[in-house]
């Protein structure tokens, strides 16, 4: 999912209607199949003031027509926070560029548990 806006500034992300129409049809389409969603703007709340969705009941109202959505997997923020809200598990994770760690993220399949973990970047890996 994009959530870039084209039209006005701010740090705030947007989803326009033929983005969340385009959603509502892929997670109909593959009803039968998990799905994890990668997108640079989160869906949960910023402590950060100007940082959270402009309108973005829409999305959580095409997120709740469907429940093959396990994981929702953004950024922006630049910090790491996860929630898990109405069986969606939401990860946030900082930019990988001006911190030391970086997050490893790994699904149960037969569970759909999701576990993460920070790994160091100065960590050798044999």
């Amino acid at each position: 999912m994009s959530g870039v806006k084209e039209v006005f500034l701010g740090a705030n992300g947007y989803f326009k209607n033929d983005e969340i129409m385009w959603l509502d049809k892929m997670l109909t389409k593959y009803s039968n199949k998990k799905v994890v969603i990668f997108q640079h703007f989160p869906l949960i709340d910023s402590k950060v003031y100007g940082h959270n969705l402009y309108k973005k009941d829409d999305y959580l109202k095409v997120l709740s027509k469907h429940n093959n959505v396990i994981a929702i997997v953004s950024g922006h923020y630049h910090e790491n926070l996860e929630v898990k809200e109405n069986n969606i598990y939401h990860i946030v994770t900082q930019n990988f560029t001006n911190n030391m760690s970086y997050k490893l993220i790994t699904i149960d399949d037969e569970t759909n548990e999701i576990y993460t973990f920070l790994i160091s970047k100065n960590k050798n890996f044999e």
